[in-house]
């Protein structure tokens, strides 16, 4: 049996090709791809139309292949075969963004009593290290699921695209967060991941600042800041909450990424379309 696929603007393009015998045929140069990838779907021929063509197999021949149309966008699975034979592709199975790992820091990290041990205090410059584990350590539970939950929030809705961005500000805003602390008038000591979690909160809203999802998560993120400027509130477990680290984390954060996108590529990254806890 021979098909023939026919696309509106590529009418006149065809090519000829064999499968499972010579009588066995299909027409249609955006299927190529489809028959020698053995693909499920014929991804290409997006709004085309496959219809019966001449009969003209023998008795030996097999019957033919069948493709596939769907609207453009779809990856779910087809049949594919040859011979009556027909198998169930499997559908393509999108990755998880890396940003992923990092957003459950705060679940996998110390909280309550032992997560005192690394939090971040400017008394003790010589342990340089609680300046990266205070920002993943919580003062209970209820805190680290919080921000755990909010990180994975954002981790999705910036997708893949925001992955690799996210995950340079989880290595680099402890840090900065750490070094913002000691600075004059009052050094203070803190833990928690709200830090990171309100720089996610920027960078997401500036990587996708071209189109409504990232305009309404900067007039959030500046009505939530706001909020806890002009009325404070006492963490879960009766600690003040450490403001400058919340403001500090969404405004190194965008500021972060555009110096090193600009720098990198003279373009931004992204496309046209406390103790006190933190």
């Amino acid at each position: 049996m021979a098909y023939q696929c026919r696309r509106a603007d590529r009418a006149g393009i065809r090519q000829r090709v064999q499968i499972g015998c010579p009588a066995t045929e299909l027409l249609c140069g955006r299927c190529l791809s489809l028959l020698r990838s053995r693909s499920a779907v014929c991804r290409l021929a997006t709004g085309g139309h496959c219809r019966p063509g001449r009969q003209d197999h023998g008795a030996a021949c097999r019957p033919g292949v069948s493709c596939i149309h769907r609207r453009r966008g779809w990856r779910g699975p087809g049949l594919v075969g040859s011979g009556g034979t027909g198998r169930l592709a499997s559908p393509r199975v999108r990755p998880l963004p890396a940003s992923l790992l990092p957003a459950l820091l705060p679940l996998l990290t110390p909280w309550g009593e032992a997560a005192r041990r690394w939090r971040f205090d400017p008394a003790w410059s010589g342990e340089w290290w609680r300046g990266f584990t205070a920002s993943w350590v919580h003062a209970d539970w209820r805190h680290a699921a919080l921000n755990s939950l909010g990180l994975l929030l954002l981790a999705g809705l910036g997708g893949r695209r925001a992955a690799a961005p996210l995950c340079l500000l989880a290595l680099a805003l402890p840090w900065l967060l750490a070094a913002q602390q000691m600075l004059p008038p009052e050094p203070r000591p803190f833990l928690g991941a709200s830090g990171v979690l309100y720089g996610w909160w920027a960078a997401v809203a500036w990587l996708r600042r071209r189109d409504a999802m990232g305009r309404w998560l900067l007039a959030a993120l500046v009505l939530r800041l706001l909020w806890q400027g002009l009325w404070p509130n006492a963490g879960a477990a009766g600690e003040a909450v450490l403001w400058s680290a919340h403001v500090g984390g969404a405004v190194l954060a965008p500021l972060l990424l555009a110096g090193l996108s600009y720098a990198r590529c003279g373009a931004p990254w992204a496309s046209p379309r406390s103790s006190v806890h933190s």
